[in-house]
């Protein structure tokens, strides 16, 4: 059977189909609900980009330090946006972040003092006060009998946030993650950045 739709009955469908709700992420059509948060991919994107970001500093940091490579913990990454996804999605994060830098062979990751409070300075005291009482630190070495990083020399933050915006029937996320990376000697700060990630949302003809 020969099945041919009207022109104006064609028409009438486009219309229906441009009127449901998608959100265009580069040349990618995802739901509203991929729009409020980052997937699995956009994390390992940005722990790649933090990586990227970093590598100057981090190689300035190997010379001086012999050309051993840096150990560092992850800090807590404050979730300042209202949407719970991103605490929810933390582990995700941290596991991107750890196999990005420790596949450089510049970097060993501790996971002593690893999330903890969102109160920078309470991090690095608490950092501080296990290395001089845990006596598996006794040792001047940085890394144990199987090589594991001990004793985390820096320490990474980041604090999410995000920007949202509307024009007529679209509306446009923005995610910002702020980086630092910091010395637990002093606090300093040692390396900064910040990655975006921008999504938009066109709302339906008729609301959906």
């Amino acid at each position: 059977m020969n099945l041919k739709m009207h022109p104006v009955l064609l028409a009438s469908c486009l219309v229906l189909l441009s009127a449901c709700s998608t959100t265009r992420t580069g040349d990618r059509l995802v739901s509203m609900n991929e729009a409020k948060t980052l997937q699995a991919d956009e994390w390992t994107s940005f722990a790649n980009q933090l990586r990227d970001s970093m590598s100057p500093s981090v190689n300035r940091l190997v010379g001086q330090n012999n050309d051993q490579p840096l150990i560092l913990t992850l800090g807590n990454f404050v979730n300042k946006t209202p949407r719970r996804e991103f605490s929810d999605a933390r582990d995700v994060m941290y596991n991107e972040i750890r196999k990005s830098l420790v596949n450089t062979g510049m970097v060993r990751v501790s996971m002593l003092g690893a999330g903890g409070s969102s109160d920078v300075d309470t991090v690095l005291a608490q950092i501080k006060e296990d290395t001089r009482s845990d006596p598996e630190f006794s040792s001047d070495s940085n890394v144990d009998a199987l090589g594991q990083a001990k004793k985390p020399e820096w320490v990474l933050f980041g604090e999410i946030v995000s920007i949202e915006s509307r024009e007529g029937r679209r509306t446009q996320y923005d995610y910002a993650v702020n980086l630092r990376l910091l010395s637990v000697r002093d606090g300093a700060s040692v390396w900064e950045d910040q990655i975006v990630f921008s999504k938009q949302f066109e709302k339906g003809l008729f609301g959906g």
